[in-house]
């Protein structure tokens, strides 16, 4: 019993540092998205209000872009994920993705956010393993409950 144990700890241990990794350097990645994100909302920004002169709805458009760059850049640090949230304009996101290319910020901010995913990669792990072992003891229970004794 005592190896099983052993290699169970150590495979305990190599899961919780993959989520950490996993969930750090996923979330580290928001920084990257949201400069190219933010590149390329400056850039309809700028095309809405050269054809806002003409157009009504465009200039409309315009504004409304405007208004989420300006929230967006003007978030400081991890404000930031909650400004781009609640301003994101679903066409550019979906654009930015379809040619982003992964990078990690080594500033402070990327480092927070690298903090951030990799403690909540770790907090998930751990809620799958407790979720996972309560259910496995709740089996185990209920079918050792079942158990038909013999009779005499």
């Amino acid at each position: 019993m005592g190896i099983q144990n052993y290699v169970g700890k150590k495979l305990d241990n190599l899961g919780s540092a993959a989520m950490a990794v996993a969930g750090g350097v996923g979330l580290a990645q928001f920084p990257s998205y949201l400069a190219q994100y933010i590149q390329r909302l400056g850039g309809h920004v700028d095309e809405a209000v050269r054809w806002g002169v003409q157009y009504a709805d465009i200039g409309k458009r315009a504004a409304e872009l405007k208004s989420g760059l300006e929230a967006i850049v003007g978030a400081s640090g991890i404000g930031k994920l909650p400004a781009f949230v609640a301003n994101i304009d679903w066409e550019i996101a979906k654009a930015t993705l379809a040619h982003y290319t992964p990078g990690i910020a080594l500033d402070a901010q990327g480092v927070a956010y690298l903090g951030a995913g990799a403690l909540g990669g770790l907090v998930l792990y751990e809620g799958v393993k407790a979720g996972s072992k309560a259910a496995y003891k709740g089996a185990k229970r209920l079918l050792s409950k079942k158990k038909v004794k013999p009779t005499a």
